[in-house]
């Protein structure tokens, strides 16, 4: 699990933070959640919502593949 009082996570310059998601470590300086070598589901938890993700207007954060991989 990961979340904001996650210890040794590193913001970006612009305050936003990008976590890799990989089986296998990135390497030092990289913000990393290890996953399972094969397909696994991806949840964003979110508690006490404030009203935007109530009304569904929240723009939840993108997830990009960098990798190949089925």
């Amino acid at each position: 699990t990961t979340g904001d009082r996650t210890p040794g996570l590193a913001p970006g310059d612009d305050g936003s933070l990008e976590i890799t998601l990989s089986y296998a470590a990135p390497g030092p300086g990289t913000n990393w959640l290890p996953v399972p070598e094969g397909p696994f589901v991806l949840m964003l938890r979110l508690y006490l919502p404030g009203p935007s993700v109530v009304d569904g207007t929240y723009a939840y954060p993108d997830v990009v593949r960098v990798d190949g991989g089925s």
